[in-house]
């Protein structure tokens, strides 16, 4: 147990020296996590979340089961109340003891708001709802309803069969695009107040998701008031947009030019002036995954006990980042955007910082367990529009002017020795 305890604490010294203390490790959590749902049984299914376009003021919420035939049951009611918020317990037509659904469940919110991009009280009646679908909801989970999840609603819809129950592999496969598309998981993110106050921007625990998705709303705002002034215009030219999986350059940059509009104008209040002080400079685009690993050249089996690996991102591709903290060059990759895989297992120590400017990423990890070579971390990219990148695409830095570059390549054994790069060296897996 001795033994065992001074290797942590080597290896971890070692993590430290080559980062210091200001980079948080691997995760997967959620930037939102989960809301407790209103009285009812423990069994039941617990929707709560908020209802934004800016945020409503009031409303209702209405959760529907969709049948064969596209008509729609509806399970329950519930009215909006402050700051958008929504809560619900979706007990009827249950199908197991806990609670979750065996089917897709469709919700559709009415009220009114303040649109962000003219600061107009505008209402979204009973003919055209936001609405956001899920599949199989179990537990308690938060759903936001936005013009993203009614996007990725219709695209949904667009994949069902007639005579047939909407399949939860294309809800699925829906919400994961639009979410891809614009840089945010579009369900489970909390939008605030498009504001600085203890409603927006001010609250002390709001992340860089909850930011960028809030911009995302405004920007939609903004296009809306760029072209016919309807939001429900833009989401039309969108959706018909988004129709074959993909989103043409144009209406990138459209979104792109709107949110640039909408940062610069008067109305802005969020505090954020700058495109590049957002994670939505790819928005539009696609999501590209990479993996990185050690190969062993001589001495097979041997036990890495941590890595150091930078990548050089090509242009046109970026890193979720936070973003909060502008006179701060590296950045801190948002949660679940770089992640252990492949030989990696518990006990391992990660830190990875971003810088935006140069495009470099430089994941650092120790392991108080060891592993082998081979593939060790997983990082999500974003993809401009109307460009494709592979893994040849991506390379490794390397500074040879400086054998001590702390973004030099580096593995070391449980005693935090070097291990040559005759011995072991880093790569980019193949796609």
């Amino acid at each position: 147990m001795r033994k065992r305890n001074l290797f942590r604490l080597i290896l971890f010294l070692w993590l430290i020296n080559v980062f210091g203390c200001g980079f948080g490790g691997f995760s997967d959590g959620s930037s939102s996590g989960t809301v407790p749902g209103g009285s009812g049984s423990d069994t039941d299914t617990k929707v709560s979340g908020v209802v934004s376009k800016g945020l409503f003021k009031s409303g209702t919420v209405r959760f529907y089961a969709v049948n064969f035939d596209g008509s729609e049951t509806l399970l329950r009611t519930t009215s909006i109340g402050a700051f958008g918020n929504y809560s619900a317990r979706l007990s009827s037509q249950k199908s197991t003891s806990n609670g979750s659904y065996n089917g897709v469940v469709l919700i559709k919110a009415t009220g009114s708001y303040i649109d962000e991009a003219t600061g107009a009280e505008l209402a979204i009646g009973d003919n055209h709802p936001l609405r956001a679908i899920i599949a199989n909801p179990s537990g308690t989970l938060f759903v936001s309803i936005t013009p993203l999840t009614e996007l990725a609603t219709r695209k949904a819809f667009a994949a069902q069969q007639a005579g047939s129950l909407i399949a939860t592999t294309d809800v699925t496969a829906a919400n994961a695009l639009v979410s891809a598309m614009f840089k945010v998981d579009i369900l489970g993110t909390k939008p605030v107040e498009p504001d600085s106050t203890e409603h927006g921007f001010g609250i002390a625990s709001v992340g860089q998701a909850q930011r960028d998705y809030t911009l995302a709303l405004a920007a939609i705002s903004q296009m809306a008031k760029n072209g016919s002034g309807a939001l429900g215009d833009t989401l039309n030219v969108l959706a018909d947009d988004i129709a074959d999986g993909s989103m043409t350059v144009e209406n990138a940059a459209a979104f792109r030019t709107a949110l640039a509009g909408f940062l610069g104008s008067d109305i802005n209040a969020t505090g954020v002036k700058d495109i590049n002080s957002t994670n939505l400079v790819n928005a539009g685009g696609t999501v590209k995954i990479v993996k990185v690993g050690t190969a062993e050249k001589t001495g097979a089996g041997n036990v890495i006990g941590g890595v150091t690996i930078t990548l050089k991102l090509p242009p046109g591709v970026s890193i979720r980042a936070d973003l909060d903290k502008p006179d701060k060059a590296e950045k801190e990759p948002l949660s679940g955007i770089v992640k252990g895989s492949g030989a990696i297992t518990g006990g391992t120590y990660v830190r990875s910082s971003y810088v935006p400017s140069s495009g470099l990423l430089t994941i650092s990890l120790a392991s108080s367990n060891g592993f082998t070579a081979g593939e060790f971390a997983t990082i999500t990219c974003d993809v401009a529009a109307g460009i494709t990148r592979n893994a040849t695409d991506f390379t490794i830095y390397k500074n040879p002017s400086d054998p001590n570059d702390p973004k030099n390549f580096k593995a070391v054994d449980g005693n935090g020795v070097p291990f040559p790069e005759s011995v072991v060296s880093g790569e980019i897996l193949p796609d």
